[in-house]
């Protein structure tokens, strides 16, 4: 009898709470207080994420959201949808769009959902695929309400949790929770954000909470960090999992990393016997190892191309190298695999290393241990007194190049003792190198030959250009150089691949009524190629701290053939501006018949105080009035 009442009270318990959630939700704009409107695109009205585990082998993720969809620009925010892939099941996905008064205007299906791979050139995890809703409405603001339950068979992964996805994104309220049953164990770390709560609830299963409330939109700011930065966010990972039916246990990189070595990498790195006599010739010569592993990345360049593969345990292990020597292709994994096994052919070790790609410059945390804190997959080279990073998805990329997509930041090391965390180096020698000669007419028009190096970061700041039809280009340079009357009689895009690596832009323009004459004078733009066209916009309150990703160096020599010989009514004068953040500097003077104008921009990596913002704007007001100067020259 007892029992009974016991399995009554369960079942009651159940029926309320299902009640409760089909409660018609209050989605009026209306309930949505002031604070949260400012600065924002987009308002998480409701959000609840629970993570049950029940054991290694069963996790189940539970999901409602709702977003309110402020103006256009937060339309992105607004599309319900759900990762899953072979080991995580979607069992139940439905949503709603809702109006500004809260009535709901439309319910949405499963089936209506839109269906597609959601890897990536250059996703570390090629299983996953995504299902997503993009409710098209024109009718602002409205809201996305949806819900999805996934069960998964594997444990190693928890999402990170972002209660806000941008600084443009407010929160009314957010909550994250993880049920761990029987004795099954987590590490936890948070990040701007208040300690969660952790207790053990009547079944014995132990829960840790974390609540966001009224949290408002900080709003973009030039020259900010990374939002993951300063945004609220928890990240948690297991102790003991399972993945793919096989068993793991890490709380630190180094077993992490031995799991992958032993798991997921190890006996993959065979060639067959006529490809190692192939790369064996292909070395012969070599001054240095140095020059055996240019070789070889070369080889792998011309022979291969990327392919997303899904194929290994659960889309994370590479293809057999020999596969990819017989296919000649593979995805990130795959090819750094195959180019570390034609290493070994030469007797060279190198290094899988998982990074976080991307233009935020994610590292992994040396002291908090994950699964897929990375997304890609490069190769490190250690050779005697040096350190080689290859890129092994990419035809085009230079010998021992790293692009700020991977440079600058933590990596994880898989090694056979373990997961070693090291970082990859900077772009260095970022920048941009024009010299210029303008060939002024008596009309005003001008003749301009143009060369231009872009070295560093910018090795791949004309790729479009050097990819483009005739038709194309002239469009691209019109755009790069809006100059008036401008018409683009030659131009040519090559690339230098060696120890520094640069792209070479070679240009002919004709410019009608470059110069204005008036009166005798002859009024010369004197940086018509490299302006600032933007300054930092004023902000009432800086709050982020002002952040430079990447040092960089523009210089710029333009030479200025006058058609007689003319005398400097008016020249700039030459100017230098020095501050922690950067540089400017600027010269020009009369020779005989030629201006000669000289200019040097240059910006410092590093953080730097929220109340230098105010600097930074004044430096880049500066150099932009500089830019637009023109010069007065007058005949005798």
């Amino acid at each position: 009898m007892n029992r009974l009442k016991t399995v009554l009270m369960i079942l009651a318990g159940c029926l309320a709470a299902r009640a409760g959630m089909a409660q018609e939700p209050d989605f009026s704009v209306e309930q949505i207080p002031g604070r949260l409107l400012e600065s924002a695109d987009a308002v998480t009205r409701y959000s609840h994420t629970q993570i049950m585990v029940n054991d290694p082998r069963n996790m189940t993720w539970r999901v409602r959201k709702a977003i309110t969809v402020l103006n256009p620009a937060g339309e992105d925010y607004g599309v319900a949808h759900v990762f899953y892939d072979k080991s995580r099941k979607i069992a139940e996905l439905k949503a709603g769009i809702y109006n500004a008064s809260g009535r709901m205007v439309r319910a949405v299906k499963e089936k209506e959902f839109t269906d597609q791979s959601a890897i990536s050139d250059i996703s570390i995890y090629e299983d996953t695929r995504v299902k997503y809703y993009r409710p098209g409405v024109r009718e602002y603001p409205y809201t996305v309400f949806y819900e999805y339950e996934i069960r998964s068979s594997n444990t190693h992964y928890f999402p990170e949790w972002f209660p806000a996805r941008s600084p443009l994104v407010s929160v009314q309220d957010a909550v994250y929770e993880v049920i761990c049953s029987n004795g099954f164990q987590v590490r936890v770390k948070e990040m701007h954000i208040s300690p969660g709560e952790v207790a053990d609830n009547a079944g014995g299963a132990r829960v840790y909470r974390w609540k966001v409330n009224d949290l408002p939109a900080r709003g973009e700011e030039p020259f900010a960090p990374p939002s993951r930065n300063y945004l609220p966010h928890v990240m948690v990972a297991p102790v003991d999992f399972e993945y793919e039916g096989m068993k793991g246990s890490f709380s630190n990189w180094e077993q992490y990393g031995q799991w992958v070595y032993e798991r997921l990498l190890s006996g993959r790195d065979e060639v067959p016997e006529a490809t190692a006599a192939k790369i064996t010739q292909l070395l012969s010569g070599a001054k240095d190892d140095r020059e055996k592993v240019a070789r070889v990345y070369q080889y792998v360049q011309e022979k291969n191309r990327y392919v997303s593969v899904q194929v290994g345990i659960g889309g994370l292990q590479p293809m057999q190298a020999e596969d990819v020597d017989r296919l000649s292709y593979g995805d990130c994994k795959g090819l750094v695999n195959y180019t570390k096994a034609l290493l070994s052919v030469a007797g060279i070790p190198s290094i899988y290393t998982e990074v976080a790609a991307g233009d935020e410059q994610r590292s992994y945390f040396p002291e908090f241990a994950s699964f897929l804190q990375g997304n890609h997959i490069i190769l490190c080279v250690p050779l005697q007194g040096d350190t080689v990073w290859l890129e092994c998805t990419s035809k085009e990329a230079p010998f021992n190049y790293l692009g700020t997509f991977t440079a600058g930041r933590n990596v994880l090391l898989i090694t056979p003792e373990g997961g070693k965390v090291t970082r990859t180096p900077y772009c260095e020698n970022s920048g941009s190198r024009r010299e210029a000669t303008f060939t002024m007419l008596e009309n005003g028009e001008a003749a301009v030959e143009v060369e231009t190096d872009f070295t560093g970061a910018l090795y791949y700041d004309r790729y479009e250009l050097s990819h483009a039809n005739p038709r194309q280009a002239d469009e691209l340079l019109k755009k790069l150089y809006p100059l008036n009357n401008l018409y683009v009689e030659d131009w040519k895009v090559s690339h230098q691949k060696e120890e520094t690596p640069l792209t070479k832009e070679k240009l002919l323009l004709r410019v009608r009524d470059f110069g204005s004459i008036s009166g005798g004078r002859l009024f010369l733009p004197l940086n018509p190629l490299n302006r600032l066209e933007r300054v930092p916009v004023h902000l009432p309150q800086r709050r982020s701290a002002v952040f430079i990703a990447e040092s960089y160096e523009e210089k710029d020599v333009f030479e200025f053939k006058l058609p007689e010989t003319y005398k400097a009514e008016y020249l700039p004068e030459n100017r230098e501006i020095t501050k922690p953040f950067g540089k400017f500097s600027l010269s020009a003077a009369l020779e005989g018949e030629v201006l000669v104008y000289k200019r040097v921009l240059r910006l410092n990596k590093g953080t730097y105080p929220p109340e230098s913002y105010q600097e930074v704007i004044d430096f880049f007001q500066e150099v932009q009035q500089a830019d637009y100067q023109k010069a007065v020259l007058l005949k005798p």
